[in-house]
């Protein structure tokens, strides 16, 4: 992928993440195979990140209000107790 003059090299499976450096043109070029993706944009947050497992929050006490939120089925999982991915 280029954005702008940049070059990023993208694998299958992984994630790119470009700067907001202002270009506005992402060219996407394969060599053999047809390429799928999803490009997401938007103005960027600036708020602190924190990550654990699949929960992203910006303090580490909302990460951890949110795991017993998960643990006791509350706060918008109530049906968790009872989902299975059928992904794995």
């Amino acid at each position: 992928a280029y954005i702008g003059d940049k070059e990023f090299e993208g694998k299958a499976h992984h994630t790119l993440t470009f700067s907001e450096d202002g270009a506005e043109t992402v060219k996407i070029q394969t060599k053999d195979e047809d390429a799928h993706f999803v490009l997401i944009a938007g103005e960027p947050l600036k708020e602190p990140i924190v990550q654990h497992g699949p929960f992203v929050m910006n303090t580490q006490e909302e990460i951890y209000d949110t795991f017993v939120d998960y643990q006791y089925n509350q706060n918008g999982f109530e049906r968790a107790r009872n989902w299975h991915s059928t992904i794995a």
